[in-house]
């Protein structure tokens, strides 16, 4: 199996987000992978809670997983797209942080919602409270692939090794921990924990990861 992560700079348009997305996809297509993998929120990174409302979608309705969906399938190639924001018609009105494994038929072979929510201080300066926007996942999952089982993990689940352990239970043989890390937490130890989940589960691990500085919107 030939593999490519798609390294992404999100902003806080779906529309302009997914024709990059598209065409980066079609680039590894041409290139020869057979498995695509996209980043943590491949539609929308903004912090405002009032912007995302205005312009995630439920699930049945994402142009963004629409189209890749499509392109999978018009490409016959493996996509995990890392998560997308949705909306969920919850009560409180938190959205889900959504990854998919879609296969070369273009059809929803998994898909995962984040279970580990971002909640941290990193300074008097800088706060998270992911969990404040998005509701957690409730359980691990696995997906079926030509190319081995899959576990489907997600940015700050990193941190936390039992879930991996119960992937590899399930049987995965590869993990993705598709990703949008702080710049801090992942450089003080973003490497170091993947490569321990690695070892310690003994499967391989992909990250495919946000790149570059993001406006604040």
């Amino acid at each position: 199996m030939q593999g490519a992560i798609l390294q992404l700079n999100v902003t806080d348009d779906p529309v302009a987000n997914l024709e990059v997305t598209r065409e980066l996809l079609a680039q590894a297509v041409a290139e020869g992978a057979e498995f695509v993998l996209t980043p943590e929120v491949t539609n929308c990174i903004s912090t405002s809670g009032r912007h995302q409302r205005d312009v995630l979608q439920l699930q049945e309705d994402d142009i963004t997983l629409a189209a890749l969906r499509r392109d999978a399938q018009a490409a016959g190639v493996w996509l995990l797209i890392g998560s997308l924001g949705l909306k969920t018609g919850d009560a409180d009105g938190r959205f889900a942080n959504r990854c998919f494994l879609i296969d070369s038929q273009g059809e929803i072979a998994a898909w995962y919602d984040k279970i580990h929510m971002f909640d941290v201080e990193i300074s008097p300066e800088e706060t998270w409270r992911e969990s404040d926007a998005y509701r957690p996942g409730q359980g691990a999952v696995v997906g079926q692939t030509p190319f081995g089982t899959v576990g489907l993990s997600m940015c700050y689940d990193v941190r936390f090794p039992m879930l991996h352990q119960a992937l590899t239970d399930a049987g995965a043989q590869i993990i993705t921990v598709p990703a949008a890390f702080s710049p801090v937490t992942g450089e003080a130890h973003r490497h170091t924990l993947l490569r321990a989940r690695a070892i310690e589960t003994g499967s391989y691990v992909i990250e495919p990861a946000q790149t570059g500085t993001h406006a604040s919107s």
